[in-house]
């Protein structure tokens, strides 16, 4: 019930997830299955209504894109309460700061100039959002990954004479993490729209139908036509 209060509270964004969520459980054996659908070392993400109603189904969640954390790196399953993998400085760095400022870092938009990458399959298969987070991560095959960028960084003087700050504060060190991320991010995107020219094609034709949509509402409907037309879209008569 609360689950539920909480979807309607917020339908647009939750209200998918409480339902796919719910409908899979409804899914004979679903509970004693959910041990042995993943064997993969990563977790899956479920996205859409139909891949949270089957994502405890064997075999369809290794069809599902890696879950992956703000670095762009795919998040490992853990399995017991108790670990042996080596503490990540860049985590616990990242970690400490949100502790003391209240403030982290954010997944990669996933929507550009008005195209949901999680929309996308891209020729070789994968999500086109699963493929810009795993190039953020390293949109460079011979150079540093981000996550080592971000440790060379942390491991410097000037970086442990910063303040913490706000993300927004220049020269803080949230700012500074932040800074690197981005640019990572702006490179990524850049190979994405050269290895896929698809989501470059995507991304003109919105901006040509809002051009359109402009046109219609200013009185030039005959303008807009001719551009939908020009794009073989419908007229809006």
């Amino acid at each position: 019930m609360n689950q539920l209060i909480d979807a309607l509270s917020d339908p647009e964004n939750k209200m998918e997830k409480f339902l796919g969520s719910t409908l899979g459980s409804m899914v004979p054996m679903s509970s004693a299955m959910r041990g042995y659908v993943n064997t993969g070392p990563y977790l899956r993400e479920a996205r859409s209504l139909l891949d949270r109603m089957l994502k405890d189904i064997p075999g369809y969640s290794q069809g599902l894109p890696p879950r992956r954390d703000i670095y762009g790196e795919p998040v490992a399953r853990r399995i017991g309460v108790s670990t042996t993998m080596k503490e990540d400085p860049v985590e616990a760095e990242v970690n400490r700061i949100m502790l003391e400022t209240s403030e982290g870092i954010s997944m990669p938009q996933p929507t550009h100039n008005g195209v949901d990458l999680r929309e996308i399959t891209l020729k070789s298969g994968q999500n086109a959002y699963d493929r810009y987070q795993e190039l953020a991560a390293k949109p460079e095959d011979k150079g540093p990954s981000l996550k080592e960028s971000l440790e060379k960084l942390i491991s410097t003087e000037d970086y442990q004479a910063m303040p913490d700050g706000e993300t927004s504060q220049l020269g803080s060190r949230l700012n500074a993490i932040q800074g690197i991320i981005q640019k990572y991010r702006a490179v990524a995107f850049k190979r994405l729209q050269m290895e896929n020219p698809e989501i470059g094609a995507a991304m003109l034709q919105h901006k040509y139908k809002a051009a359109a949509k402009y046109l219609d509402n200013k009185g030039q409907t005959s303008a807009g036509d001719q551009l939908r037309k020009s794009l073989g879209l419908p007229s809006s008569q």
